[in-house]
């Protein structure tokens, strides 16, 4: 109910007491919380984009990569085409290509430039060749995210992932 106030005297029916200020206090306490709950809200669904970004770029690069004699370069091709214009995906991605837990090609991925690691394969390595049905072909896509919508912004970088994975289709 609240505290009971008389006059001066003592006399006097009792009132209530005044609380005018008592809304506006709550509201300063609540709002830097709920502030916080909508941009982490949509901070992790821009994550999630992300995510579900590269893993695209995954799977479709290992589709491409079994259903004919496509090369590393055409595979690098299909992961640029699907991650560019990815909202606060951060490039260089790091393309590890492997065929029977070998690795066929690794490359640093940006959207206008590939760049093969030395002794990993390269632009004219067959992701498939003939003779490699038994075996499936993984496309693991990495690439470091970035937290771009206050108050996260203090961590810097986590690590995003996507991965794709067939079956050689060519006997």
């Amino acid at each position: 109910m609240g505290f009971v106030r008389r006059d001066a005297a003592g006399n006097g029916s009792p009132r209530r007491a005044d609380d005018t200020g008592a809304s506006a206090v709550e509201f300063a306490l609540v709002v830097p919380l709920l502030i916080m709950l909508v941009f982490g809200i949509i901070q992790f669904g821009m994550t999630f984009a992300q995510i579900l970004s590269l893993n695209n770029a995954s799977r479709q690069a290992a589709r491409v990569g079994v259903v004919g004699l496509n090369n590393c370069g055409t595979l690098m091709a299909q992961i640029q085409q699907a991650t560019t214009g990815t909202i606060g995906l951060k490039f260089p991605l790091t393309v590890t290509v492997t065929r029977g837990g070998a690795a066929v090609c690794t490359a640093t991925v940006t959207p206008t430039t590939v760049s093969y690691s030395p002794g990993v394969g390269s632009a004219t390595t067959v992701a498939c060749p003939t003779g490699n049905s038994t075996q499936s072909l993984s496309v693991a896509t990495t690439s470091s995210g970035t937290f771009a919508i206050p108050p996260f912004i203090f961590i810097s970088n986590y690590q995003v992932k996507g991965n794709g994975v067939y079956q050689c289709e060519l006997s």
